[in-house]
């Protein structure tokens, strides 16, 4: 009796943005989704739905001495670590960068290191990317294996198992689901535990600039001119200014650039996804950790977790996240953000006596350049352009002016006009719902069973 009417508005919210917006739906206009950090209860015919958390900070935490505040952050996120286990092996996403290292240098303190086996993915030749060198040091270092899978092997939306690209909502169909079920599967093969670095840098990274502005109008001047100073002698140079202002242009400007020209115009007016857009374009900023507050708001943890669950991966491997752990989260939020929360500066304290001095005080560095960009010029791409077309799908989007993905030079540009291609795909081999919601039902159930 459950329709399998499509929800447009997040249908275009997928299209615009790459998430639906709306938490407490789904694509399916007729089944609803449990927003985050909420309970549902059902009870003599009611329904009552409560958030049961909120991101707030009760106080900052100050410490008498400074190797306090490394020594409770260690602590914290080696309970996080160690609830988490619960199994004699582990498989680990790891990269050359700080997090995931260090997760995978303090779960070698609960189990034997031949019990620990690091995955990871390398774009070398394709990028000039460092992240094979930079995670070999690091696991040597540790004393764990590891195991690399080449990036560049890989074609965009190139399953490796059919059920790959078998998801419930388009936006699970990502390009790289060939590695990504890879890294997966591999994984699987040696734990039923894995665990990924997400994401220390949503918390552990914030612009100074805003703490200075916030300090200098509370009047706290002993605090704005301690930060300074820290500032100035460990960054050597002056702090920015006019964070706010700088915030604000790159929303915009992002979020401006992000409008594709190939939305049906009539779709667009009925979801009044323009307006949306607009709204978008408006971030309210917290005063004192406006980019810790900003990721908690952000629409994408949702999907991220979503994705890894063995529902979406059908494998038999739970995937954790130690770092979103609400104890070490309120901690990091509650820390003056300065020093502790610039680059990074709380765990490269802690990681120092766990990975080798170049991985710690490598500077956070995203990849030199966007592997799909270059997978789209190195590979053939046309299946991606010439498809056939379902009959929905000319209800969201004006074909005659997508232009051809070879033609993308932005990832913001290729990425949405690859979003047209998934949703093409998810509309024509998305299974009816009564059908999906049995099957899945059956497979957790099976899943759950046998770990």
């Amino acid at each position: 009796r459950v329709s399998d009417e499509l929800n447009e508005v997040a249908i275009g919210d997928y299209l615009v943005f790459g998430l639906n917006q709306d938490l407490s739906t789904t694509t399916f206009r007729d089944i609803q989704r449990l927003p985050p950090a909420h309970t549902l209860t059902i009870s003599a015919g009611s329904l009552k739905l409560r958030r049961y958390w909120t991101p707030t900070i009760k106080g900052e935490i100050k410490f008498r001495d400074n190797n306090s505040y490394g020594e409770r952050f260690r602590e914290l996120l080696s309970v996080a670590v160690n609830d988490r286990l619960r199994t004699d092996r582990l498989a680990i996403s790891m990269s050359g960068g700080l997090d995931s290292s260090t997760l995978a240098a303090i779960s070698c303190n609960y189990l034997d290191k031949e019990s620990v086996r690091g995955y990871s993915v390398a774009y070398d030749p394709l990028l000039p990317d460092q992240e094979r060198f930079y995670s070999n040091l690091a696991a040597t270092h540790i004393g764990i294996p590891l195991t690399h899978i080449n990036g560049n092997e890989y074609s965009l939306f190139e399953p490796k198992a059919p059920a790959d690209m078998d998801q419930a909502e388009p936006f699970l169909l990502s390009p790289f689901t060939g590695q990504f079920h890879d890294l997966l599967r591999l994984s699987a093969d040696f734990s039923r535990v894995a665990f990924t670095g997400y994401d220390g840098d949503a918390f552990m990274t914030e612009p100074p600039y805003v703490y200075f502005e916030s300090a200098a109008k509370r009047l706290k001047f002993n605090d704005l001119a301690t930060g300074i100073s820290w500032y100035m002698k460990s960054q050597r140079r002056l702090p920015p200014i006019g964070l706010r202002k700088n915030l604000n242009r790159i929303f915009k400007k992002g979020a401006a650039a992000s409008y594709p020209a190939w939305i049906d115009e009539s779709f667009a007016r009925r979801t009044s996804l323009r307006e949306r857009v607009q709204e978008s374009l408006e971030p309210k900023l917290h005063d004192v950790r406006p980019s810790a507050f900003a990721m908690l708001d952000s629409k994408v943890w949702a999907p991220l977790f979503e994705g890894y669950d063995p529902g979406a991966t059908k494998t038999l491997l739970e995937v954790r996240h130690p770092f979103i752990d609400l104890r070490l989260v309120e901690f990091l939020l509650a820390l003056p953000a300065v020093p502790w929360c610039v680059n990074k500066h709380i765990l490269r304290v802690t990681a120092k006596e766990l990975l080798p001095t170049s991985v710690v005080n490598r500077p956070k560095t995203p990849l030199a350049g966007d592997p799909a960009l270059q997978l789209v010029r190195h590979r053939s791409v046309r299946c991606l352009d010439i498809f056939e077309v379902n009959s929905q799908l000319r209800c969201f989007v004006n074909l005659d002016a997508r232009q051809s993905i070879a033609n993308e030079v932005t990832s913001d540009g290729l990425y949405a006009s690859l979003r047209v291609f998934a949703l093409n795909y998810w509309l024509t081999n998305s299974q009816p719902i009564d059908r999906l919601a049995s099957e899945q039902s059956i497979n957790n159930f099976a899943l759950h069973e046998k770990i």
